[in-house]
């Protein structure tokens, strides 16, 4: 007669060859669950990321099919060994306590139950033990900064303390050069704080929403927003690296928390300047961005407060111009001066644009915004980098303060003084001065 644990044995056997099968033919519907798979050349994108892989697209759905139940099995002995199983409503096996011969069986009846879990199912339920999605053990490219990185589990923000703490969601309003930039690389060195790079979560959730790209859920916008600021730090070219070629500062800052945090995020965000701005469609329907931004907060789950990095209109616009024709580091150098009046005229009337657009920003969010002075922030960063704190409610140690206002500013760059202005252009700036209070400090 068959033994007991003869009987054990074979039962296992049984129901891994069903758990087996059903793996195999239910590989299709387990990648639905990781997103759109999409081929694209040697990069394929799960969930809306590229990745970078040289298998086709059938390759890698079988793949990670393959990998989702293996990890399930791991999970299932990891979980098992340090008894972490919880089972949640699942029936008990009725002859389970007659086969309990010994101490030594205990570990083949919890694995029966877990086997039986998963067929009746589809997942087991385990204590701070089992991931809801697969991990992808790959890298990803980002496909803003187009930067290979190191990709974080959802789950770390989904269930951890990571996230627990968060206070608010950081968005800028800003024009291009005006400073932003070294804003965002101050705020994202805070220990408790994520802060990418123009990563425009803001315009990837409007496309999530249209169905123009995969559907994402807040961990996972948080996640790569994470990500992204790693990968501006970490990577050749991105604009906090050591290797970007800043010639009159650096937005690396060392010693701190730059793409990274310590032990929990109270503020995430990106720094987006003129990408957000550009959304509003610019009609007479001034409410349509604003009610954006309200569904966007609704959608992330915490306040958003708002950046509004000004400059000197003359400088602002002057480098502007200067970047347009890939002129600036060489023109300061040299000390020469850009005659191109019909460039000046251009840039004149986007800078007018985004000026009007912000003033109705400034009207509605009222003190969600702190407006930020790039002269002020360079003379005095450490009044003005506690005043981001206060604005983002979160403390501000002396350490972090010293070194962001060591490692990043300097005198600010006087770029008006390089570009030839003609009295036309300058009445219309000062225009722009007058009608906005927020520019009515500033004079040529």
């Amino acid at each position: 007669m068959t033994s007991y644990k003869e009987t054990f044995l074979i039962l296992i056997l049984f129901l891994l060859v069903i758990c087996l099968g059903i793996g195999y033919f239910d590989k299709v519907h387990k990648c639905n669950e990781l997103g759109e798979i999409t081929s694209m050349e040697k990069v394929l994108i799960v969930d809306g990321l590229e990745i970078e892989s040289n298998i086709s697209k059938e390759e890698l759905s079988m793949k990670l099919c393959e990998e989702e139940i293996q990890e399930k099995r791991n999970y299932i002995d990891k979980c098992i060994s340090n008894n972490e199983l919880q089972k949640k409503n699942i029936p008990e096996l009725t002859d389970k306590e007659e086969h309990r011969e010994s101490p030594e069986d205990t570990p083949l009846i919890q694995l029966i139950d877990g086997l039986q879990q998963i067929l009746k199912f589809g997942q087991v339920k385990l204590d701070e033990c089992y991931q809801e999605r697969i991990t992808l053990k790959s890298t990803y490219k980002d496909c803003y900064h187009k930067d290979t990185v190191s990709r974080e589990d959802t789950s770390i923000f989904r269930n951890g303390s990571s996230v627990n703490k968060i206070k608010n969601f950081i968005v800028f309003l800003g024009y291009p050069r005006s400073g932003g930039s070294i804003v965002g690389a101050v705020l994202d060195a805070h220990p408790h704080v994520v802060l990418s790079n123009e990563f425009n979560p803001v315009m990837r959730w409007t496309k999530s929403e249209r169905g123009t790209i995969a559907k994402f859920n807040r961990f996972e916008l948080f996640r790569n927003i994470k990500n992204a600021a790693w990968s501006d730090l970490h990577n050749n070219g991105g604009t906090r690296s050591k290797t970007f070629n800043w010639k009159y500062y650096t937005l690396d800052i060392p010693g701190l928390f730059q793409g990274e945090y310590k032990d929990y995020i109270q503020i995430i965000g990106d720094k987006q300047d003129n990408h957000l701005v550009d959304y509003d469609t610019g009609n007479d329907d001034s409410k349509s961005f604003i009610q954006l931004l309200e569904r966007f907060k609704d959608f992330v789950g915490y306040q958003v407060k708002f950046f509004h990095t000004v400059r000197n209109p003359y400088d602002n616009i002057a480098t502007v111009l200067l970047y347009r024709l890939s002129s600036r580091n060489q023109v300061i150098k040299s000390g020469k001066t850009i005659n191109r009046p019909d460039i000046l005229v251009s840039v004149i009337k986007q800078q007018f644009v985004l000026y009007e657009k912000i003033q109705r920003y400034l009207e509605y969010f009222g003190d969600r915004v702190l407006t930020l002075y790039h002269e002020d922030l360079i003379s005095n960063p450490t009044i003005y980098i506690q005043r981001m704190c206060n604005h983002m409610e979160i403390y501000c140690g002396e350490d972090y303060v010293e070194k962001v206002s060591k490692s990043v500013f300097s005198k600010a760059t006087e770029s008006r003084h390089s570009v030839v202005w003609n009295q036309d252009a300058k009445t219309k700036v000062e225009s722009a001065i007058q009608k906005y209070s927020f520019l009515n400090r500033y004079k040529f």
